[in-house]
C-alpha cells in the first residue's frame, strides 16, 4: 500500500515510531522516525492532501490528539485514512 503513491507519480512520505517499520518502507518512501505528539514540530502545517494511518491511533493514549495533529498538517479540505488492528472475535462478529 504505501508504493502506491510512488507507483501514480505522486509524492509521499512516511512517518514512523519504529525502526523496522522504516527499514521496510524506505524502498517506496522518504521515512522519518518519531511521535505522532511530534508532527506539528515536524512538518509545516497545510502539508499533506491525504493522510493514511495503518494501526497507530489505537496505540495512541489520547487518539484524539493524534487525530488533531493530523488535521493540522493537512490541507483543507483533505483526506484521511485509519485502519486498526481488530481482535479475532471482532473479525468474527463482523464477519456475520
Amino acid at each position: 500500500m504505501i508504493g502506491l503513491p510512488k507507483h501514480a507519480g505522486h509524492y509521499s512520505e512516511g512517518f514512523y515510531v519504529y525502526d523496522e517499520c522504516i527499514r521496510v518502507s524506505l524502498e517506496f518512501v522518504v521515512c522519518k522516525l518519531g511521535e505522532i505528539s511530534r508532527l506539528r514540530v515536524i512538518y509545516a502545517e497545510n502539508t499533506f492532501d491525504v493522510i493514511v494511518s495503518l494501526h497507530a491511533i489505537e496505540q495512541l493514549e489520547n487518539p484524539r490528539e493524534g487525530i488533531e495533529q493530523f488535521k493540522k498538517i493537512s490541507k483543507a479540505p483533505s483526506v484521511f485514512g485509519f485502519s486498526r488492528k481488530l481482535s479475532s472475535q471482532q473479525r468474527y462478529s463482523k464477519s456475520l
